[in-house]
């Protein structure tokens, strides 16, 4: 019986994932890794929803985990899965970068000269109540945002191409080969820690696995 049941849960296991698209890009996919070395038949799907609704669609069964920047919930298991520090950041075509590149900071004045582009939404997670969108205190320093973004791939292509800074999480700024300024005079900076959750990992026994693994 233990054999038939795992060969069930092996050939039929179907795990949705969800979370804001710039968490899947990372702890989705490396998730989706660690279930694929103990289940490789297994398939994966991954939602991008605002963290609202990942909380919701894990309460109601909708997603088997959620990844989240937010408080957890009350009823919902959850483990730490990184603590995240944004950086200013900028390609090797910027002209900042061709300024600086041999110095080990930047003024802030010199980086409030450049344009930069921004998410439209709160598409990086949840940023502290003071903070823009991405997380920049423009309430204290204010940018010229020249950029609005309604998705990551429109952002990558106007750092990369040397047309904008950006103000984004340190593992997508690594994920991107991007570099991070060493910003003086500022004394905020954003951090996150990055969680998944799910509802009970002890009800699914595959599920139970994996949770342990992590």
């Amino acid at each position: 019986y233990p054999y038939i049941e795992q060969k069930v849960e092996i050939d039929s296991l179907n795990v949705v994932i969800s979370a804001e698209e710039i968490l899947q890009t990372q702890f989705g996919v490396s998730l989706a890794d660690t279930i694929s070395k103990s289940y490789s038949s297994s398939r994966m799907q991954f939602l991008i929803r605002s963290e609202d609704k990942v909380i919701q669609q894990v309460l109601d069964g909708e997603a088997h985990f959620g990844i989240l920047t937010g408080e957890v919930p009350h009823g919902l298991k959850s483990k730490t899965l990184s603590k995240v520090e944004f950086k200013t950041c900028a390609s090797n075509k910027h002209p900042l970068f061709k300024k600086f590149a041999h110095s080990a900071k930047i003024p802030v004045e010199d980086v409030l000269k450049h344009a930069f582009v921004s998410p439209d939404s709160a598409m990086l997670g949840k940023i502290a109540t003071m903070a823009s969108l991405d997380g920049w205190r423009d309430d204290k320093f204010p940018r010229h945002i020249k950029y609005r973004a309604c998705g990551l791939k429109i952002m990558e292509q106007l750092i990369l191409k040397g047309q904008a800074l950006a103000y984004l999480p340190d593992y997508y700024v690594n994920e991107l080969n991007l570099v991070s300024l060493n910003v003086t005079g500022c004394p905020y900076s954003c951090h996150q820690t990055v969680k998944l959750i799910c509802k009970d990992p002890e009800a699914l026994g595959w599920m139970s696995r994996i949770w342990d693994k992590i």
